[in-house]
């Protein structure tokens, strides 16, 4: 009798273990386990080692250095065949808000669908105002709004086409910031949302998500992999990433990582945007290494802006 209620229970364990794997996509170990269903017996705890060791052998989870990982055989083919190599996101960098003056980005680099964009910054380098000013200058465009809504340029006055994700701004600080361009507040055709972590969980595949910022806490490799689930949720939409930059850094916090999946990496520092990596250009035009100063008013409004020579970078 002991022997049924035995293999009873282990059925009865080994079935809600299958449940919680079917959602539970994290590296984990069997004290995990134990804690999600009150394992506490020595039997009990015997038991969810026999069962992991199963699902191992079965080619269900992956066993590494004192940890389980489900492994994902899903298959997801590329038609490349079909892919359309001109579908660039039109893309509409900032620009000087006073005078004429530009930085011109969109004329000499070109983003795909699902393309990353790192913006690494020192601290108080106007990372902000930049996140802000790319808010502005595509959230009405009609260009943009063809190309996501499928040539109905109109679609984006029902529903925006930029998200914006802050970890530092409250309601009212926001409000001051945008008011500073000296727009109509009604103009702002944004989502803005309050975040600190798991932005993967929330990023729009279908929009222009600007995340500002990504602070890391981690291992630099574990960098990659954070940036990395951003870039698996997107479809025909893109992520811009702030971060932030140690003064004398050549990459953001999390170093070369940050820019393994960047298909754009820039850097803001003392009153200058520099191209720090680009994958694809306009024409084969030179991208990296291309820099521009510039001048901020009222933490809103770019102004002379200026490229500089390769000797003066």
């Amino acid at each position: 009798m002991e022997d049924i209620e035995n293999i009873e229970r282990y059925k009865d364990l080994s079935r809600q273990v299958d449940e919680w794997l079917v959602t539970y996509d994290a590296p984990f170990d069997t004290e995990k386990i134990w804690r999600q269903f009150n394992v506490k017996t020595r039997g009990g705890k015997q038991n969810v080692w026999k069962i992991c060791d199963e699902r191992v052998n079965a080619g269900i989870l992956e066993f590494k250095h004192g940890r389980y990982r489900k492994i994902n055989n899903e298959r997801k083919l590329i038609n490349f065949r079909g892919a359309d190599t001109k579908n660039f996101v039109p893309i509409n960098f900032p620009k000087a808000l006073i005078g004429n003056s530009t930085f011109g980005i969109e004329s000499i680099v070109r983003l795909y669908p699902k393309s990353i964009i790192i913006l690494a910054g020192v601290k108080g380098g106007t990372k902000t105002g930049f996140c802000l000013n790319l808010a502005r200058e595509n959230m009405n465009s009609p260009a943009l709004a063809r190309y996501l809504y499928n040539g109905n340029a109109e679609g984006y006055c029902q529903e925006p086409m930029v998200a914006y994700f802050s970890n530092e701004l409250s309601s009212e600080e926001l409000a001051d910031r945008l008011e500073s361009f000296g727009d109509d507040m009604d103009m702002w055709n944004i989502i803005a949302e309050e975040r600190y972590s798991d932005f993967a969980d929330v990023i729009y595949p279908d929009k222009i998500n600007i995340i500002d910022a990504l602070e890391v806490n981690m291992e630099a490799y574990r960098v990659a992999d954070l940036i990395d689930s951003i870039h698996q949720r997107l479809n025909k939409g893109v992520a811009f990433i702030a971060m932030h930059k140690n003064y004398n850094a050549e990459y953001a916090a999390g170093g070369i990582y940050t820019a393994k999946k960047a298909r754009l990496y820039l850097i803001l520092q003392n009153n200058t945007l520099k191209v720090k990596h680009s994958k694809k250009t306009v024409d084969g035009a030179r991208a990296e290494g291309r820099a521009w100063s510039f001048k901020f008013v009222n933490g809103a409004k770019y102004t002379n802006i200026l490229e500089l020579n390769l000797d003066e970078v």
